[in-house]
């Protein structure tokens, strides 16, 4: 037996609920269900995604400054959001379609860098034999670093 038979649709106006049941009536009577959009529940769950990277990355912030800023606070707010998706305290979905944003629009976030290289080409062509070298040293470091760990991890795989 149904309690009541309604029918759900999707419109330009977002949900609509058809039903001879009043209780549906009532509720699109109070425009909970024409007034919310599909789009407007994925912008949502888009601000909800975007309000827990925030949360970490003020948490990590609020850290850092308590440990004399020893780890930058986006690192530790990193940190404590992986934590969280390891323990499942927060779920992949939640974040997905904030980080996918944020990744589809990386290059928006070098544009300050740009301009803040070009203002400061004087600066850099002072200092441009300091900055190649080091570039290169810290690369060759790094580049033989991964290479012994590489080659120990392989040593020691049963």
């Amino acid at each position: 037996m149904y309690l009541c038979n309604f029918k759900i649709s999707l419109s330009d106006r977002g949900l609509n609920f058809n039903s001879d049941s009043s209780l549906l009536t009532f509720f699109s009577a109070l425009s909970l269900f024409h007034l919310v959009s599909l789009s407007h529940i994925f912008i949502l769950f888009d601000m909800i995604g975007i309000f827990i990277l925030l949360f970490f990355y003020v948490l990590g912030t609020v850290l850092s400054a308590l440990i004399g800023n020893f780890i930058p606070g986006s690192i530790l707010g990193m940190l404590l959001l992986f934590v969280s998706l390891v323990l499942k305290i927060v779920k992949p979905e939640q974040v997905r379609s904030a980080v996918a944003f944020f990744l589809d629009n990386m290059m928006l976030f070098f544009i300050p860098l740009g301009v803040g290289l070009i203002s400061s080409y004087t600066l850099i062509g002072k200092y441009l034999t300091a900055i190649v070298v080091a570039s290169l040293i810290s690369t060759v470091l790094i580049i033989a670093v991964v290479g012994l760990i590489a080659q120990k991890m392989e040593k020691n795989k049963p």
